[in-house]
């Protein structure tokens, strides 16, 4: 399975100065247990 992702830096004033989070693009088809195992990541 391949997806377009990107890893966003939120509450940080400078760039890598923030929590990463990761934003899944066109991610309806993935299932429950898929979700789950990317939020672990």
């Amino acid at each position: 399975m391949g997806k377009t992702y990107y890893e966003i830096d939120v509450f940080g004033a400078e760039a890598f100065s923030g929590n990463p989070v990761g934003v899944v693009l066109e991610a309806d088809e993935l299932s429950t247990k898929q979700m789950q195992d990317f939020a672990r990541w």
